[in-house]
């Protein structure tokens, strides 16, 4: 067996290897983040191109709705991604309306509810 020498040159370049790995680490993951940013961004404006298309009239667009409502169910995997898509825009749908499917929406009590609350017990006792 050889008994490793120790030196100091030795341990300086045994040091700046290290360094070197670390900083060629922070590279990668920053490169991966910026790739991932990039990946979401797409996949977000790729997104709104469809919603837009979907909320439109015409034969492009009835297209693109038979083609996502033919393919969708097969490719999502998770229930609430499919809750999601449930049902896919129409032409006049609000781009930012909340549709809850199958269930009516539940109306807000107004501001001061509380207040009216506690005027009527004290008038009725």
């Amino acid at each position: 067996m050889v008994e490793e020498i120790e030196t100091p040159l030795l341990r300086e370049a045994r040091e700046r290897a290290a360094q070197l790995r670390a900083q060629a680490d922070a590279i990668l993951a920053r490169a991966t983040q910026a790739a991932r940013a990039e990946d979401t961004r797409r996949k977000i404006l790729l997104g709104s191109l469809v919603m837009h298309d979907l909320r439109r009239e015409g034969d492009d667009e009835e297209m693109l709705r038979s083609y996502l409502e033919r393919r969708l169910p097969a490719f999502l995997t998770r229930d609430s991604d499919r809750a999601l898509v449930e049902r896919l825009p129409r032409p006049g749908d609000e781009p930012g309306a909340a549709k809850k499917r199958g269930r009516p929406r539940k109306e807000a009590p107004p501001e001061n509810a509380h207040v009216a609350a506690a005027a009527g017990e004290r008038g009725a006792a």
